[in-house]
Parts: C-alpha cells; structure tokens; sequence
C-alpha cells in the first residue's frame, strides 16, 4: 500500500499569531515555521503502519516556499521514503491546496491519502474533506487510530460525545486527529543525514489552482480594544451602569 502524507510547512505552533493594528491581515513575517504538529501526527502514523508490515512506501508532500524544504527535510530524518516539494506560497485556501494535492494524487496514485486534521496557521479542517469530495474517495475526519485489513481499513474517529467506527475500501482520505500517535524526536544527526538526501520537486499550476478556489481573503483587522473594568461597591450604581449599557430592541 502507496501512502502519501500532505504535511505543511505552518507557523510554529507555540508562537501567536497577531493580526495588524493597521489591517492587511496577520503579521507572520517574524515567526518561525515548522511542520504543522497535526500533519506530524499523520506522518508518525504512516511511517508506524509500514513498519507494522501495513504499508509498502511513505511519501510527503508539501507546498510552499524555499524554506518549506526544512520541512520536507524533517519527513526524511522521520523516515519518510520520499520527500515532495511543490514550489508555492507559503498560503493557500483550503480548496486550492486540495486541487493542488488532487493533481499529485492523480500523478503518484497512492492507495491512502494522509493528513492532518487542520493546520495549526489556518485552522480550517477543511483541506482533507474537500480533496477527498475532488477525488470521489472516502473519507474519514479526525481519526484517532487506523487498522488495516486486507480489503478495507477501519478507522476510529472522534465525535463530540465519544467514537465512531467506520470500514472504508482504499484508496481513501484519513484526517488525523492528535490523538492518533505521538511523533518520534528528530535528533540534530538524523536531520543533518537527511538535508544531504534528495527532495523532489513537482511542478504544478499553483496559479490555476488558487483562481479555480475563488476564495481569496480581502483583509483582516483585529477587534477594537475593551474600555477600562469599572468597580463599585454600590448596587444601584452597578443598576444603573447596567440600564445605560444595554440596548432595547424593539
């Protein structure tokens, strides 16, 4: 079984994110990025399904910028079999990074498309259910274990009052949730071994892709700041605070 794992290059989770006082969006220039901690989870449970005997190969892919490859590098020091990077910008909207992914998918047919549940820049737990609707797969979101079968998979997925149980025949689209693996530590030697490995680069209409989402952010602007907390210990002044404050709707 041909696995290939979508991992993104994201802002490094324990930074946060600011968005500009002046508009235009979120300051991200002065973060670091790293590989998205979700599509990590996902890459650990590839590399554990193969070394279960489970699966044949484990291939990354990731779009973005040059600095991208320092994720695609980490893949490999995991055990990553092959390492893909698709020259692009560092954001894309869910769909367009879900066409793009279809047009790798058609190109590499691997039987399982992994991926994290969401990306820790964006948050929108979109991509993997889109791709799957683009490819006519099946699908299973926010999966927390995988068990291969001959002929079908059965995946555990996490729903807001317990589990699910779902059968899904290959090739399908698994979203992974934290839940599923713990991630192996990357020692400085393995990721020094593996920048001296070969990252593949695909070439895809990036461009075409982002037009065909038809979903381009315009801007955004962070909340206007909260007035200074008043305290009293008069009931009738909080009463009357409260009167003044609130707005009767007709």
């Amino acid at each position: 079984m041909k696995i290939l794992v979508a991992v993104k290059h994201a802002v490094e989770y324990r930074h946060t994110l600011r968005i500009s006082v002046t508009g235009g969006g979120g300051e991200q220039a002065h973060l670091e990025r790293a590989i998205n901690p979700y599509d990590e989870v996902a890459l650990e449970m590839a590399l554990q399904l193969r070394e279960r005997g489970r699966a044949g190969s484990v291939t990354t892919l990731t779009i973005g910028q040059p600095d991208a490859l320092d994720t695609c590098y980490t893949a490999l020091a995991m055990g990553a079999d092959r390492a893909i990077h698709v020259p692009g910008p560092a954001e894309l909207s869910p769909l367009a990074v879900a066409r793009l992914l279809r047009q790798a998918a058609q190109q590499e047919t691997p039987d399982l498309i992994l991926t994290g549940r969401q990306s820790a820049t964006g948050d929108h737990g979109q991509t993997g259910a889109m791709l799957a609707a683009l490819l006519d797969w099946p699908q299973a979101t926010a999966a927390t274990s995988i068990l291969v079968r001959p002929d079908r998979l059965r995946v555990t997925r996490r729903i807001e009052h317990g589990t699910e149980l779902l059968e899904l025949v290959p090739p399908a689209v698994i979203t992974c949730d934290v839940l599923m693996a713990t991630p192996r530590y990357v020692t400085a030697p393995h990721y020094n071994k593996a920048r001296q490995m070969p990252v593949e680069t695909l070439d895809l209409d990036v461009d075409a892709a982002a037009l065909a989402a038809g979903v381009v952010p315009e801007d955004a602007f962070a909340p206007p700041g909260r007035p200074p907390a008043r305290t009293t210990r008069d009931p009738a002044e909080l009463v009357r605070w409260l009167r003044d404050s609130t707005t009767v709707l007709d």
